[in-house]
């Protein structure tokens, strides 16, 4: 639902996208944010719904972004070396999660930490989006 929701909200207009991906992170760290305190697992559910809902108009919107920026040539190697950094970032994140867990943190605070890393990245991407490092 997030793509559909960031592309009718962008109205192919690029620097739309782009603050609509750093709203994405904000989304996706709100919906996790909110797990530990949910009365129940309907609740988890949609928490996880909604953050999903941010992560996939990150990955999306930001797919998007760059496959206008980058040369035809180029596309396949870029799209590449994104699936290599998704799956190198997703692997490093769960042995951190579960290093975490195993060393007796709780679920809760380990998941209200990914959510600053979260809201961090976003950070980074809405600062260096300003300064347009992200549309060349």
């Amino acid at each position: 639902i997030g793509p559909f929701v960031a592309r009718a909200l962008a109205k192919g207009d690029d620097r739309r996208l782009v603050k609509l991906v750093g709203g994405g992170f904000v989304l996706g760290a709100v919906g996790y944010g909110f797990v530990p305190f949910v009365p129940s697992f309907l609740f988890a559910c949609c928490a996880v719904a909604f953050a999903h809902m941010g992560g996939s108009a990150i990955w999306v919107g930001s797919s998007v972004l760059w496959q206008r920026s980058v040369d035809d040539r180029f596309r396949g190697r870029v799209h590449a070396l994104e699936f290599l950094g998704n799956a190198v970032a997703f692997s490093l994140w769960a042995l951190v999660t579960g290093w975490l867990l195993d060393a007796g943190h709780g679920v809760g605070p380990v998941m209200l930490g990914l959510c600053v890393v979260t809201l961090i990245g976003g950070g980074a991407w809405t600062v260096s989006t300003l300064r347009g490092a992200t549309l060349g």
